[in-house]
């Protein structure tokens, strides 16, 4: 088991010359555990003022091409993050492993000026996802499924959203060429009005030939539906080439 702590004073206005002066106690912990071979878990907790991106683990999930950066909210000030995994190996064999995985997080930020919160700034958001994935050793086909939930609350308003993902992965060809598909669905709430319902299908390939040369041929398929609104499909094929120097 092991235990870091640490604590300060932050302050603002060195040189005494501002109208609003702020300042506070911050600190964090962080405690990593092992408990056996089977069982590790890791708590976490800090309240350190810092420009930080915050985003629900659902645009991740449902973006179409898993190359492109997502546009954030900023956020000025993270005024809180607790986070909390664990991890459970329930089977270990000559020819297989299986993985049970528990994370929780949550997120509250806000815009402050003059050690002051604006209104309607304060956000508070909780990730919690599950995880139950299968290795099959001696054949390297990989099954997992997740289940993964958010609740946000953004400027007053309750967002919910939640779903499952079910993901297949192997290395083909003499094991040269790893792919990978999955299937997601999930749904969104707002004020306990549903909002919509997304499923997504994907389709992931890599390749490296005389470790120079890299392809990646990639496919999604993305389905999306709302109250009172026509539902829409869209598709994106890709394919990249990279050559390492």
């Amino acid at each position: 088991m092991t235990l870091n702590v640490s604590i300060g004073y932050e302050h603002d206005d060195l040189a005494k010359n501002k109208a609003h002066v702020s300042s506070r106690i911050v600190g964090s912990a962080n405690l990593t555990a092992n408990f056996g071979e089977r069982v590790n878990a890791n708590v976490s907790y800090s309240n350190f003022q810092s420009y930080t991106n915050v985003r629900s683990n659902f645009e991740l999930i449902n973006q179409e091409n898993p190359l492109d950066l997502l546009d954030t909210l900023n956020f000025v000030q993270l005024s809180q993050n607790a986070n909390i995994a664990v991890g459970i190996l329930t089977k270990k064999s000559e020819t297989r492993q299986d993985n049970l995985n528990l994370n929780f997080s949550y997120q509250d930020a806000a815009d402050k000026q003059g050690g002051i919160y604006r209104p309607g700034s304060v956000t508070e958001m909780i990730n919690a996802a599950t995880s139950y994935s299968v290795n099959f050793l001696s054949s390297g086909w990989m099954l997992a499924g997740d289940l993964n939930f958010n609740n946000s609350r953004i400027q007053g308003a309750n967002a919910v959203t939640w779903g499952p993902t079910l993901t297949v992965a192997s290395k083909v060809l003499k094991k040269k060429v790893n792919v990978s598909g999955s299937v997601a669905y999930n749904t969104g709430y707002l004020e306990g009005t549903k909002q919509n319902d997304v499923v997504l299908f994907r389709f992931n390939s890599a390749y490296t030939w005389k470790e120079k040369h890299s392809f990646t041929l990639a496919y999604a398929f993305r389905w999306r539906s709302a109250p009172d609104k026509p539902s829409r499909n869209n598709s994106l094929l890709t394919f990249g080439y990279g050559y390492n120097f």
